[in-house]
């Protein structure tokens, strides 16, 4: 269901030009009219597509005490923690951290860790002082085509392309 839950899409040119476009009209205002009906629909259409495309662009939460003391520590340590790192401080073998993550997170340890660098790059890359090599390495990246190959499949656009999109933003 559409309205469930916080969606993170990626926004095309064209549903940010809709979206500034919108801003004609206030949220305010007491009646519409056929102009700004048939814009919202077609708005609507527009976006109604691009959750179609959604990018798991969230991390897994979890009320078990173990995976959020493993999640904590693998976020807290993304530029060099180790499954063995993880095991060690919340003191469970590798067999049940990888039980725990599965059954509790949807998803192994590994596309969590993935998925964390992921995030936290997107961060990173909105600061303009830090290249993308010099971020691909705080995430824990040791090599950037490998980091750059990892973003695009989650979010599908290369780092650069991300970083000059979003600073184009108003």
């Amino acid at each position: 269901m559409a309205g469930d839950r916080v969606r993170i899409i990626a926004v095309s040119a064209l549903l940010r030009e809709m979206m500034l476009y919108s801003l004609r009209w206030p949220i305010s205002r007491t009646e519409s009219g056929v102009e700004a009906d048939a814009f919202f629909q077609a708005l609507g259409y527009v976006v109604a597509e691009a959750l179609d495309d959604e990018r798991p662009l969230h991390l897994p939460v979890s009320n078990d005490p173990v995976v959020t003391a493993a999640t904590d520590y693998t976020r807290a340590h993304l530029d060099r923690v180790t499954v063995s790192d993880v095991t060690r401080a919340v003191g469970v073998s590798e067999r049940t951290l990888r039980r725990v993550f599965s059954s509790h997170l949807g998803l192994s340890r590994r596309s969590y860790l993935l998925r964390a660098r992921v995030l936290r790059s997107m961060a990173l890359l909105a600061q303009p002082d830090r290249s993308v090599l010099e971020v691909s390495i705080a995430v824990g990246f040791d090599d950037v085509g490998a980091f750059a190959r990892s973003f695009a499949r989650h979010c599908g656009e290369t780092p650069s392309t991300y970083r000059r999109r979003i600073s184009e933003v108003p």
